[in-house]
């Protein structure tokens, strides 16, 4: 899966946005997505809130909340911080930095 994910976020990089985010929606059940849900999760997540979906990008992102990823927490926070939930959103980035570091 590591490739396929390489793959899909050369692809956002290059501007291919729309065509990630339909790969996603197409091949949900696909085994190498399974493999690893929650970082395809938080790649669609991320495309949906950028594209102004927020309503799909929402759903996607509280799926996300119990993530134990960085990726997908750091993403909730900046969810939290674009709903005005600045409070909410500085506590999930001190845990993500506490966790960080007793990870070292």
């Amino acid at each position: 899966h590591a490739s396929l994910f390489r793959v899909l976020c050369a692809w956002v990089w290059s501007g291919r946005r729309e065509e990630v985010t339909s790969f996603l929606v197409d091949n949900g059940h696909d085994a190498r997505l399974q493999a690893d849900l929650t970082s395809f999760r938080t790649l669609h997540a991320a495309l949906v809130l950028r594209q102004g979906d927020t309503q799909a990008g929402t759903e996607l992102v509280e799926q996300l909340q119990k993530s134990k990823r960085v990726a997908a927490k750091v993403l909730c926070a900046i969810v939290a911080f674009g709903w005005n939930e600045r409070g909410t959103a500085v506590d999930m980035l001190y845990k993500i930095l506490g966790a960080l570091k007793q990870g070292q």
